[in-house]
């Protein structure tokens, strides 16, 4: 049998908060080995800018539509420009549009925040003034990025495709629950690790090997068949399927891989780095549901 040291482990026994600013640190490290600033107003190199005023213009355009909501009307847009959402209060036109509860830094009394969703609670509200998720255009693409800035409750985006577990860590959401997955680096095939965080479910550790899932799959749900089973009501009796392809190796899918019946209210990612926006693309945050349009 593999062995597997325990030290190499230590991020398994994370809360899901402390996974999630793990997965941040990740990031930050990643791009600073790389060169790349992690701050957002940062990456506006004379080149980047150079290029962002001369295809504003021409450059698509995105819509954010809130499906549902408590806090923002139904139906409502957003929209955002090459250069920023069309009715910025910041004087910065530079392809970033930052998402928060507040407008203005407390000390400073600057505007970080293009577009404000405040919490129902009053004093949550208050204390996390600076921006919770935000947007950027890459000219050079002509097209349109998110991520989750580390603050709030966190932004994420529906499972709707099969998604390549290609990294070492992933947060999934779902119903009161989530989901930490691990890929954990063996010879001659990575490892799987699940570990359920929220619901009424205990944070047990869950391993399944390569080998066994390739023809086989992992089901995630809360009927007590599934291989993981989930005490959450809203979520279905199958959520979630996982299994191996031995050349993409761990794969996600929402519902039910063999019947192809999607969850009831859906799969969500956390998006802790750069996922680029698709037309008809649902993500949610502050509570609120939005769908993306690009034109």
């Amino acid at each position: 049998m593999m062995m597997i040291h325990r030290e190499n482990l230590d991020f398994l026994n994370l809360s899901i908060d402390e996974a999630k600013e793990q997965n941040k640190a990740t990031l930050t490290a990643i791009k600073q080995s790389i060169g790349i600033p992690d701050t957002p107003g940062k990456w506006n190199s004379p080149a980047r800018l150079e290029k962002l005023l001369s295809v504003a213009k021409q450059g698509k355009l995105l819509r954010l539509k809130v499906k549902s909501s408590l806090i923002l009307p139904r139906n409502s847009v957003i929209n955002i420009t090459p250069l920023k959402y069309e009715l910025s209060g910041r004087t910065s036109s530079d392809g970033v549009t930052y998402f928060g509860c507040k407008k203005k830094d407390r000390h400073k009394g600057k505007i970080v925040c293009d577009f404000i969703i405040p919490y129902n609670d009053k004093q949550l509200n208050n204390s996390l003034r600076n921006p919770h998720f935000m947007i950027h255009y890459n000219p050079f693409a002509d097209s349109y990025y998110i991520r989750d800035l580390g603050i709030g409750s966190g932004v994420y985006a529906k499972i709707d495709y099969t998604l390549a577990l290609l990294r070492r860590q992933y947060i999934v959401n779902f119903g009161e629950s989530h989901l930490l997955i691990s890929v954990i680096p063996s010879n001659p095939y990575p490892r799987l690790c699940l570990k359920v965080y929220g619901g009424k479910s205990a944070g047990e550790l869950m391993f399944f090997e390569a080998h066994e899932y390739h023809v086989n799959q992992v089901f995630i749900g809360r009927d007590r068949d599934c291989n993981v089973c989930i005490d959450d009501a809203l979520i279905s009796k199958k959520q979630a399927t996982v299994f191996y392809s031995q050349i993409k190796g761990w794969m996600l899918v929402d519902g039910d891989l063999q019947t192809q019946r999607p969850s009831t209210n859906g799969t969500w990612l956390y998006l802790n780095e750069d996922v680029e926006l698709r037309d008809g693309m649902e993500i949610k945050a502050f509570q609120t549901l939005f769908q993306v349009n690009i034109y």
